[in-house]
């Protein structure tokens, strides 16, 4: 316990005179005279003029969101061992300590502050007047114009802060508050005399008797200003031409003198007001600018603690002997999700957490609030575990087809994913969302919801199940692209390698399509009981969240990881192959995760040529979250390994295939499709149409398999190819955007000239030709069809004799010999609101044909 003393001490506070401000209108020579005055000693008249511009609300805000980042932040006291002290942690958590911390900072706006302390009943501060603070004499002052007064160097219930000369932040903005005070003067002379309307009353210069009639009339009739003049005078007001014409000077003077002050105290203004333009980007790095100010106050107000009031605590018997007072560094406020992410590296206590969403901790048995995520009853991580879980549900679910799950839980036995703790689940529990790496996140709650209600809804409607559902899909295809988007962002691979792209992303979509078949299946078998009777939608709804939770949760992780590193491992491949030259062979390299595969080892260190047959097998991810890597280089090429330590789904070579895995050997499609191995209608648009046209002449010998009968299971590529086709046209149409600014004069015979447009619509159809009906087209082409369409031959028009619903009654022609393909222009007819009409031409198709004239 801290010492009781300084019972019989009289307080200093006790003994000073305090008054009033002197409060007066000031303007800026009184600014200068007083602060003439200062520097002399004399600080009384200075200090008193702080204390009246205090009143404006910008500057006291403004310091108050200085003063306000000290006392909200998360201040603490730790011992030698690191440990907090309860007394000193009570002790902080006094109005007391808060006043303290607000006077220490003081000191950066008045440029002095003072406090004394009271010990005699725990403690208690009390503020030493600046204006009773003489740095000169070291004195505090008895009368506030007193020349000498108590001595304060040595006595330890006194603490002064300051230096000569030195007023602080409040003498940098006194002229600004002064100047927009004058400055609201004016403003509000100027509304007085030119902010109502003027009244002139007219009278003839031989009628004095009506001109005293007209003057009470006008001065009964309002305050507005008046005026009375013969009716044979000419009186004009010039007002001038600029701003001040309309008083919007006055405005503009107001907010230049407020942000003069916000720069002064803050260091910015965008925290504080909003700006004309921008506001958000420019706010964020104004706000960086006051966060630094505030580290720089955190830093002063914690060496004052320590090497002024601690020593002054210690002396007073408080437990504080080898500690310290510590603002810690991380003081920003962490997401739910980065807090799931740090638990991953630190303890944190559980504790923590409740008293950080104040949530009260659970009693023995007590009800749970919130939807029971799946796994919820205990902390089991491990995929043992999960499968073991799983297998006795398959017991309990009959109609879940266990072998065909067996088999996926075999399959993924191996594959390791991310640990998801309890502080995980309490992560979604709360949001509702599974977040993956690169802290891209799903809303797995609503669009399961969405998947649910669709599967229940048929059944009861009696309506045929989807193949594939939507919002299923949807989980598993997002993500993948999501994690291809941030490996394939870089514009000079995509560049040269687009085709590769677009079919990376479309075999991923595949997968997805082909996942969710199964899941599908899975969730919709669970419908009836064992009985046939069909279930509640609560039960049903129960059961399908622990099918979800392998699919879209810990299997999802896994297969979003591995999809990063081979596609990432892909655009190496295709790099190296252009370095071939100068690094002919490849290396394959020893994981970077803290254990091995000891299968995967065998393989460090093999050398062989980039485009030896072993890599179409070995390129890596060789298993799932496998970290091996290979790399280019130029040592001599050894041995073929001998024993095969890779499954047949991961003997693959991404930069090649451009797909994450192998296909054909997952068990979301193995056996599912007999065709998927030949049939190009599994393929990208623009790959299925320039396979198809090299393989007509097979196909005429009888070939069938690249374009088999059509049965139930081609939905679930169709649904992968439209969705990799939105996606496509999507970012096409953005790009094209540019050409709805573009127009080209075209003559097309018979003295006539066209002028040639862009528009949504038209650039649908481009996009669509472009992407499935045209060959020999590239993007490039595409974004450059302006100065195509300039450069292209005209062939002819013609007129169109039936009616269309789009208004369209002609086309023109124009071949572009180079790319072997005819632009058509359309001709609509365009009916005004008004009446009037007028014709208007657009670029709306390429094509390989053109109708004969």
């Amino acid at each position: 316990m801290a010492k009781q003393t300084n019972k019989q001490r009289q307080t200093v506070i006790s003994q000073i005179v305090i008054k009033a401000p002197r409060r007066k209108t000031f303007d800026v020579g009184e600014w200068r005279r007083a602060l003439i005055s200062a520097d002399a000693g004399r600080v009384k008249a200075l200090y008193d003029l702080f204390e009246d511009l205090l009143i404006d609300g910008y500057l006291s805000d403004a310091f108050s969101k200085r003063k306000e980042a000290i006392t909200n932040a998360e201040l603490t006291f730790q011992n030698a061992k690191g440990e907090d002290v309860p007394e000193i942690t009570t002790l902080m958590d006094t109005i007391a300590f808060e006043n303290l911390l607000k006077l220490i900072m003081d000191v950066e706006g008045w440029g002095r502050t003072g406090v004394e302390f009271d010990f005699s009943d725990g403690l208690e501060v009390h503020e030493i007047p600046k204006k009773h603070i003489n740095l000169v004499n070291k004195t505090i002052l008895i009368n506030d114009n007193d020349e000498v007064g108590i001595p304060y160097e040595g006595d330890d219930f006194l603490l002064i802060l300051g230096e000569k000369r030195r007023y602080g932040l409040f003498m940098k903005t006194a002229p600004f508050v002064i100047w927009k005070r004058g400055g609201f003067g004016d403003w509000a002379q100027w509304l007085e005399i030119f902010g109502m309307p003027q009244r002139v009353g007219k009278y003839s210069m031989y009628d004095t008797g009506t001109r005293q009639i007209l003057e009470q009339a006008l001065a009964n009739a309002g305050s507005a200003p008046y005026i009375v003049i013969p009716r044979e005078t000419d009186v004009e007001t010039v007002n001038n031409t600029g701003s001040g014409s309309s008083g919007a000077s006055y405005g503009e003077f107001r907010k230049a003198c407020n942000e003069e002050i916000l720069i002064t105290v803050l260091g910015q203004t965008l925290t504080t007001i909003q700006g004309d333009k921008g506001a958000r980007s420019l706010g964020e790095v104004h706000k960086e600018v006051e966060e630094s100010k505030n580290r720089a106050d955190m830093r002063f107000v914690q060496r004052v603690l320590n090497q002024h009031v601690l020593p002054r605590l210690e002396r007073r018997g408080f437990p504080v002997k080898g500690g310290r007072f510590v603002f810690p560094e991380a003081a920003e406020q962490l997401s739910v999700n980065e807090l799931s992410t740090l638990s991953k590296i630190l303890p944190i206590p559980r504790s923590y957490l409740y008293d950080k969403y104040s949530i009260p901790v659970p009693k023995d048995n007590e009800p749970v609030a919130g939807e029971k995520q799946p796994g919820q009853e205990d902390d089991g991580t491990s995929t043992g575990e999960s499968r073991k879980e799983d297998e006795d549900e398959g017991k309990k679910t009959p109609t879940a087809k266990p072998k065909t799950k067996k088999r996926l839980r075999d399959f993924f036995a191996l594959a390791p994913t991310k640990e998801r703790g309890w502080l995980t689940r309490l992560t979604g529990s709360i949001t509702g969302r599974v977040t993956l790496a690169d802290k891209y996140s799903i809303d797995l709650r609503k669009l399961l919801q969405e998947a649910l209600d669709e599967v229940y809804g048929n059944e009861t409607t009696g309506r045929e199940q989807p193949i594939v559902s939507k919002p299923l899909f949807n989980i598993s295809n997002d993500a993948l692209q999501q994690g291809l988007d941030t490996v394939f962002s870089d514009p000079g691979f995509g560049k040269k390698n687009q085709e590769f792209i677009n079919e990376f992303r479309h075999n991923a979509a595949v997968f997805a399509a082909f996942k969710n078949h199964r899941q599908t299946g899975e969730i919709v078998a669970l419908l009836h009981d064992e009985d046939g009777n069909l279930r509640s939608f609560r039960e049903f709804k129960k059961l399908a969240q622990r099918v979800s939770r392998n699919y879209n949760e810990n299997w999802l992780q896994t297969e979003y990881n591995t999809a990063v590193r081979a596609a990432r491992n892909a655009v190496n491949f295709r790099e190296w192959l252009e370095t071939e030259h100068l690094y002919p062979n490849l290396e394959y390299v020893e994981s970077t995760a803290a254990h091995p595969r000891a299968s995967h080892l065998s393989y460090v260190g093999t050398v062989l040529p980039i485009r030896h047959p072993w890599w179409d097998k070995h390129i890596p991810p060789s298993a799932w979250n496998c970290a091996c890597s290979v790399r280019p280089t130029d040592k001599d090429v050894t041995p073929v390994p001998g024993e095969e330590f890779v499954p047949p789904v991961f003997q693959n070579n991404p930069g090649k295939t451009a797909e994450f895995v192998k296909l054909k050997e997952h068990p979301y499609i193995k056996g599912v499709c007999p065709y998927f191995n030949t049939c190009l209608r599994r393929k990208p648009a623009t790959q299925e149409l320039a396979q198809r046209q090299l393989l007509d002449k097979s196909l005429k010998d009888g070939i069938d398999k690249t374009n088999p009968p059509v049965i139930p299971e081609c939905a679930i590529c169709e649904m992968a190819k439209k969705s990799a086709l939105a996606k496509r046209r999507e970012k096409l149409l953005n790009e094209m955007k540019f050409l709805y600014k573009k127009s080209v004069i075209r003559y097309v015979g018979s003295g006539k000239s066209i002028k040639i447009r862009f528009k949504s619509s038209g650039n649908r159809h481009l996009v669509d030709d472009y992407l499935r009906r045209v060959k020999g087209f590239k993007k490039k082409d595409l974004l450059s069809l302006d100065s195509l369409i300039r450069e292209a031959e005209y062939v002819h028009s013609s007129k169109l004799y039936k009616n269309r619903d789009d208004n369209i009654q002609r086309f023109y022609y124009f071949k572009d010999t180079e790319r072997e393909v005819y632009y058509n222009v359309a001709e609509e007819v365009v009916k005004l609101k008004n009446g009037r009409v007028y014709l208007n031409r657009f670029l709306y198709a390429i094509t390989n044909t053109i109708p004969k004239k």
